[in-house]
């Protein structure tokens, strides 16, 4: 009897490992990838990104406790940012819940104002607060009409 050649049994297999080709691309593919996203992981990004954060959860709380407290129109629940310091403060009129925060890594307040919310959660001023880190990168936050949506940019 004869054996029917399958295509299997005429190719030659070679495993000996990558060839230089594929090692090259390999090496070619994690440098390209690596110039792409070391720049993001700066170590001022990371501050930046640490104070953004704090202040976008500080909103959304001082809004929530606004909504609980059902403040009057003459007492808003708030923030006030200073321009050009490194720390905010949260007012609570009842004064059961009245706090300042400092950023971390020298990031400041390059323009600033006062942020209070209503018993609806709707923010009676508004403004936009752009944080700055040492290296120069700012993020501009930013709480929208009505909704008191943050909006960080």
């Amino acid at each position: 009897m004869r054996r029917r050649k399958t295509p299997q049994s005429n190719a030659i297999h070679n495993e000996h490992g990558f060839t230089l080709l594929e090692a090259i691309m390999v090496i070619i593919l994690v440098g390209v990838l690596g110039a792409l996203f070391l720049p993001r992981l700066s170590s001022d990004a990371i501050p930046l990104n640490s104070a953004t954060s704090m202040v976008e959860a500080d909103l959304k709380f001082a809004q929530e406790l606004a909504m609980a407290r059902n403040p009057a129109a003459g007492s808003p629940i708030g923030i006030t940012f200073s321009g050009g310091s490194s720390t905010y403060t949260l007012t609570d009129p009842v004064g059961a819940f009245t706090a300042n925060r400092t950023f971390p890594g020298g990031v400041t307040i390059t323009s600033g104002g006062t942020i209070n919310f209503n018993k609806y959660g709707e923010p009676q001023t508004i403004s936009s607060i752009t944080l700055t880190a040492p290296d120069g990168s700012n993020n501009s936050i930013t709480v929208e009409a009505f909704s008191g949506r943050v909006i960080i940019s």
